[in-house]
């Protein structure tokens, strides 16, 4: 199983700039990807094509999955190819664990739908759960500058796999909604907790502190060439609320005049 997590996650990145993903992610997943000279050596990857990534980050991967939620609405995941000395929060101590594996294959907002479950074992899955959904965030550029931040935007940690190939970790981060990824022009950073630091489930621990965080920053060209993808999902989303949602057509509201607020420029 890890290595065909390996080569599914490998060939995904060693496609074209815009890439249908590798089997066993999504047939027609949109992929985005970024990464290092030395990643592009290892691998056989176009080297002109290769970016200046945060330290401890080989490659990122963006991809859309369509119809991936339990609710029909598109899901966005980033995969960090990091170094394996990069000492990590893991939501468990193995050497690769998934959500899935915990509950069976879903969505990961809607995981304990249709379980029934008694309460010790309640009580054991929800705090699993909390593990994979508590240290990893995306945020703006700005807040990175501003070294902390209360209200981010919190990621689930799909899946992570120790040691993957030689020296390499795989981190796989889901957004429940695409929306939640900034537009080109704010930057974004994807925030990864450091062992040993402030429990973030505690509510007086509201404000996240860089000093607790690998920050890993989005490349902007990345950003730039999700921002197209992106901009179609959200005007996607946007006609299927007006669908549901007669009186907000009456507002004028278009799913093109919400994608351009959201993405412009793009």
């Amino acid at each position: 199983m890890k290595l065909l997590q390996a080569t599914i996650a490998l060939t995904a990145l060693c496609g074209p700039i815009v890439a249908t993903a590798a089997e066993g992610v999504a047939p027609d997943a949109t992929v985005l990807r970024s990464y290092t000279t030395d990643f592009a050596v290892r691998f056989g990857l176009e080297r002109a094509d290769a970016a200046s990534l945060a330290p401890g980050l080989q490659a990122m991967t963006f991809a859309i999955l369509p119809n991936a939620g339990a609710d029909g609405m598109e899901r966005c995941h980033f995969d960090l190819f990091l170094d394996a000395d990069t000492d990590l929060r893991w939501p468990v101590e193995a050497p690769s664990a998934s959500v899935e594996a915990l509950l069976g294959p879903s969505d990961p907002g809607q995981l304990l739908s249709g379980l029934a479950l008694d309460q010790k074992d309640g009580f054991v899955v929800l705090d699993r759960l909390a593990a994979f959904q508590i240290g990893a965030y995306l945020s703006t550029g700005e807040e990175v500058r501003q070294r902390s931040f209360t209200v981010g935007n919190s990621l689930t940690i799909a899946e992570f796999h120790r040691d993957l190939v030689e020296g390499l970790h795989l981190v796989r981060l889901v957004a429940l909604e695409c929306g939640q990824v900034p537009a080109p022009g704010q930057g974004a950073a994807l925030w990864l907790q450091r062992p040993g630091t402030r429990d973030y489930r505690d509510p007086a621990n509201n404000l996240k502190r860089i000093d607790d965080f690998h920050v890993f920053a989005v490349p902007d060209a990345l950003l730039a060439a999700m921002c197209p993808p992106l901009k179609a999902v959200a005007a996607a989303q946007w006609e299927r609320r007006l669908a549901e949602e007669a009186a907000l057509a009456v507002l004028g509201i278009t799913p093109e005049s919400r994608a351009n607020e959201k993405y412009p420029g793009c």
